[in-house]
This record gives structure tokens, sequence and C-alpha cells, in this order.
């Protein structure tokens, strides 16, 4: 019987070391971040997260009617209808956030006719709904889960002041909590090839839906050595209060 040689050593341990595909989109460079080669401190201090997303999906900053057309687009689509908030009441609240945020986007998948159209213009819509509604789903949740109704948002403000609205049930907020938030959206837009993004790519390269792929990152995201480690910094600085 021929000698089975032990290989392991030679092999690389998970993904290391392995090139899985390249970008432009953005990169990291010891402690910097940059999006399609702007710094990110620049877009903080210049930008807001409309204009940034605008320009990660397009590898150009808007013009101004360009980004005004764009915020408009995303407004339009931010508010969940009646029928839909319905069903996401039935699902059982007492659950981790991002299982019910899972959830609540798979469903999501059911009010949109465009769900299952792979084309680029179709992507290019749901891309928009799916972008404009994720702040309203997290918000509609923690309404639903105290027993209150979901706060609808105001078409004329930023993503970033609806979030802070829509969270707080309906108060409206200073203007130094809504550029924190969006310097927070602004920060968390994109950062390479990271493991929810990965997840996405693997899902979407068997030509599934859009829907499926982000329920497959959310999926990813909701682990404690991705998304949940910035859980575990809150859980961390609500344990330490204030010196």
């Amino acid at each position: 019987m021929a000698e089975v040689q032990n290989y392991e050593g030679a092999l690389d341990k998970g993904l290391e070391g392995v090139v899985a595909c390249s970008t432009g989109v953005s990169f990291i460079l010891d402690s910097s971040l940059c999006y399609r080669g702007y710094l990110i401190e620049d877009l903080v201090q210049n930008s807001t997260f409309e204009e940034t997303t605008f320009l990660l999906w397009n590898d150009r900053l808007p013009k101004t009617s360009e980004l005004e057309q764009f915020r408009q687009d995303l407004s339009r689509e931010m508010t969940l209808s009646e029928d839909f908030i319905t069903v996401l009441k039935t699902i059982p609240t007492k659950v981790h956030p991002m299982a019910w945020l899972r959830t609540a986007v798979s469903l999501l998948a059911h009010w949109d006719t465009e769900a299952n159209d792979n084309s680029p213009q179709a992507n290019s819509h749901k891309a928009m709904r799916l972008t404009a509604k994720m702040g309203t789903l997290v918000c509609a949740f923690e309404a639903i889960r105290h027993g209150k109704e979901p706060v609808k948002p105001k078409s004329d403000k930023s993503l970033a002041w609806n979030f802070m609205y829509m969270l707080k049930g309906g108060q409206e907020p200073t203007a130094e909590m809504v550029k924190i938030f969006d310097t927070c959206l602004i920060l968390h837009a994109d950062h390479e090839l990271n493991c929810s993004a990965f997840a996405t790519r693997v899902t979407t390269s068997s030509l599934s839906d859009l829907h499926s792929a982000i329920v497959s990152a959310l999926g990813a995201l909701k682990g404690p050595l991705h998304g949940g480690a910035n859980e575990q910094v809150m859980l961390m600085l609500k344990k330490i209060g204030t010196m």
C-alpha cells in the first residue's frame, strides 16, 4: 500500500495569498481608505452619503443636477408599503436584529416586480430601492419590537436625516447628529473585498438575483468576526459607561 503523503503544510489557510478578484472601487493602504481614488477624509469633509454612493456606483462624482436627481430617486424609494409593513409585524422580534433584517430583505423581493430580472437596468433600480429602504427597515424593526407604528420617512430629507428621525419615533434630529451618522454611512460604504462583499460575489456569480445576494451579505455580516465585531464594541462601551 502506497504511503499517504501529508501536504497540509503546503496549503494556504483560508484564502490567504489567493487573488479572488481585482477592484477599482476602493482600497486600503496603511491607515488610508480610498473610494475611486478619493481619500475618505476628503469625502467625509466635503461629501454626503448620497454623493459618495453615486461615486461608488458610477466611478465619478455627480454633477449638481445629477446629484439632485439621484437624491430624488432615493427619496422616492424610502417608504415601505402598508401591506409590506403588515407582513413585517408578523416576524418575531425576539431575535437578533440582523436575523430580522435578513428575513425582511428576503421578503422585500416579493414586493419587487423586477426581483428576478437580472438586466443591468433592473439591477440598478433594485440597488436604488434596497439602498433607500435599508434604513427604513432597521427603524421599522426598532418600532415594531417596542409595539409602536413605524414612522414614515420625509421625502425632502437625506437618508441620514431620515434614519435618525425614524429611529427616534418622529423626533427631528440635530444637524450634528445627522452629520455624525452621515459620516458613519460614508465610512462603512465599502472596504475592499470583506467577508460580506465576498459572500455577495459568490451568490451573484451563480446568476442569482440581487436580493439573494444582499441576503447572503447580511448572513455574513451577522457573524461575530465581521459586523458582529461592532456590536461587541457597543456592548463594551455600555459596560464601561462614563469615566
